[in-house]
């Protein structure tokens, strides 16, 4: 039997959720199946950012931002494109500081 049950997710949807699993269920008697999709979301929440004024002057920080910012974002909602991009760059910010 093979499996013809799937799942496609975006490249934006697994930044979001990076820690999730899809597993397919046992079956008895079709050959669909049930997809089980669990994560650890809880360890995903927002964890704060705070932005310091003081980083606005110093070398690169302008740079860095720009480059966070002009990445693509393969979302078809705005919204959720500028929250996409707000992630990239609030983690670009904490990991550059």
């Amino acid at each position: 039997m093979t499996k013809i049950d799937h799942m496609f997710v975006s490249t934006d949807w697994l930044e979001i959720f990076p820690r999730t699993h899809l597993q397919a269920l046992v079956s008895l008697g079709s050959d669909h199946c049930a997809l089980f999709l669990q994560g650890d979301v809880a360890l995903d929440l927002y964890r704060g950012f705070r932005f310091e004024t003081y980083w606005a002057s110093m070398p690169g920080f302008s740079d860095m931002v720009q480059e966070e910012w002009n990445e693509v974002a393969n979302a078809h909602d705005d919204i959720l494109r500028i929250h996409v991009k707000l992630l990239r760059t609030a983690k670009a910010l904490k990991n550059w500081r």
